[in-house]
């Protein structure tokens, strides 16, 4: 039986050299705010549709949280928070175990997956909404 998750040990210093490329994306963002207009592109989504999509306000909300304001990034996109837990999870055990270590990895299975996809569903339906908690946040 194959593990849903695969952690290759031929490549050692790969995990830091994710670090260091997610750190270089979050240092651009915080030192070119998305908060600013034409500081970023536009959603395509949004450019086409008009319509949020799932991942309309996290340049912002990384920003925000990057910077300290906990809360503004939540209103900027409360699904940013359970994504960076578990990417960083993720992170931790194929760290962990590219170097021998035990570390328990995240849930992928079947119903894990439907579940994050109709989280994103109803997330994008609501904030998509007139008057919606998120609706201006996008």
């Amino acid at each position: 039986m194959t593990r849903p998750w695969s952690f290759p040990r031929s490549r050692p210093y790969a995990p830091a050299g994710l670090a260091l490329i997610a750190g270089a994306a979050l240092f651009a963002i915080v030192v070119r705010d998305p908060h600013e207009d034409g500081a970023w592109a536009r959603c395509p989504t949004q450019w086409i549709s008009g319509m949020s999509c799932p991942g309309c306000g996290s340049l912002r909300a990384l920003h925000d949280l990057a910077t300290g304001d906990l809360a503004e990034a939540v209103t900027h996109n409360p699904l940013v928070i359970p994504a960076l837990a578990f990417l960083g999870w993720a992170w931790i055990a194929w760290s962990v175990r590219i170097y021998g270590g035990s570390f328990p990895a995240p849930p992928a299975g079947r119903v894990f997956c439907m579940a994050v996809l109709a989280t994103l569903a109803v997330h994008t339906v609501t904030r998509n909404l007139p008057g919606a908690a998120f609706s201006g946040a996008a």
